[in-house]
């Protein structure tokens, strides 16, 4: 836990050499993105790791201890998924619904669902708004590459008939785009 939460600090650190060190742990997709929206990447990802930490962000006041026993945590936990993004946060769910236990897995494949859904949030800067944009595009044609709905309804916690409407909107808008382009 401890390294996990010195790379990211050193993704901010005054000290240009522990920058350096916390970037070259980065996965190449985020390897352009500053610091401070790495953070903010983490933070959104977060509740995902430990779905009370949501509550805690919407908090307009944190407590020294609920921060020191769950916020920090949780979001030093996500340096595993800016580390191996995105196959790693991918995993972290697939592993969590796969446990058996439905409360771990329900909560975890809410939180994902929740931060996939958030991904156009307006309190997001427009890069995180695309590194999450981009992870629902991955999720949403993970059937082009094997995944079914079935499947995808598990992880991402969307019923069937809206991840069957995604898809037909998506068809649809790269239709459309197609055709005025042509």
């Amino acid at each position: 836990m401890r390294d996990s939460l010195a790379m990211l600090v050193g993704l901010i650190h005054h000290d240009s050499d522990k920058r350096r060190i916390a970037r070259r742990h980065l996965s190449p997709e985020l390897s352009d993105i500053g610091g401070g929206h790495l953070l903010e990447l983490a933070r959104a990802l977060a509740p995902v790791v430990d779905r009370r930490v949501a509550t805690l962000l919407q908090s307009r006041s944190l407590c020294l201890d609920s921060t020191r026993d769950l916020l920090v945590p949780a979001l030093t936990a996500t340096w595993p998924f800016l580390a191996g993004w995105p196959g790693a946060i991918e995993q972290h769910v697939a592993d969590k619904l796969n446990l058996g236990g439905t409360e771990k897995g329900g909560n975890t494949r809410k939180a994902f669902y929740k931060v996939l859904c958030d991904r156009s949030n307006p309190k997001l800067s427009p890069a995180v708004q695309k590194v999450l944009s981009q992870l629902f595009e991955r999720c949403r044609t993970a059937r082009s590459r094997g995944v079914t709905i079935a499947e995808m309804t598990k992880l991402t916690g969307a019923d069937r008939p809206t991840l069957s409407g995604c898809a037909r909107r998506a068809r649809c808008l790269h239709s459309s785009r197609s055709t005025a382009s042509g």
